[in-house]
């Protein structure tokens, strides 16, 4: 639940103007959040000058006040980040730490989602890596063939990527029989 604290809120509207809906208004010379209509995105958290604005959905410790020295970001350098990033096409057959895994999550958790819905869900997976990178292929292969066979004007756009996932299986079937331990090689080394 979000909530203002009434002591330290100014009632400077700050809170207010920012929504595009009526979830927060000015009542008795003091903010006011409607939970019912509350997406949960805590912009009124991110915007309020005092730290009125708080919630019980989250730790309130974890959230950092705004400070535009340490979170603000040279455009040019994150336009140099966007250009020049590339995904990773080896990796490296050791085992990623668990902190590191829960950091990855965690931004994902804060990325936006349209609404805050936050439908997005995590499923990390340590054990039995090749019997789940043999369902991967083999469900890409499955649907690779399902399309090929039912082609129409509306789908003929995607022949390209079904006859890449049916190659990507065959290849990768040859290759599973060249490998010792392929259990803990990451999944999509070979993709």
């Amino acid at each position: 639940m979000f909530k203002i604290n009434k002591e330290k809120c100014i009632a400077c509207t700050q809170c207010i103007k920012d929504f595009p809906t009526s979830t927060i208004s000015l009542k008795q010379d003091n903010a006011e959040i409607n939970n019912e209509n509350c997406i949960k995105c805590g912009h009124c958290i991110a915007i309020c000058p005092v730290d009125a604005a708080s919630t019980d959905d989250y730790n309130m410790d974890e959230v950092i006040p705004y400070d535009k020295n340490s979170f603000s970001v040279e455009a040019d350098n994150l336009l140099n980040f966007i250009k020049y990033r590339r995904s990773v096409r080896k990796f490296k057959n050791k085992e990623i730490e668990k902190e590191k895994i829960l950091k990855i999550i965690d931004a994902g958790r804060y990325t936006q989602t349209s609404t805050n819905s936050q439908d997005v869900s995590y499923t990390v997976v340590t054990d039995k890596l090749g019997e789940l990178r043999d369902l991967a292929y083999e469900s890409l292969r499955k649907k690779g063939e399902a399309i090929l066979s039912n082609l129409t004007p509306e789908t003929s756009h995607l022949e390209r990527y079904d006859r890449m996932w049916i190659y990507s299986y065959e290849m990768y079937k040859k290759i599973r029989k060249k490998m010792v331990n392929y259990s803990s090689m990451p999944l999509l080394q070979y993709l």
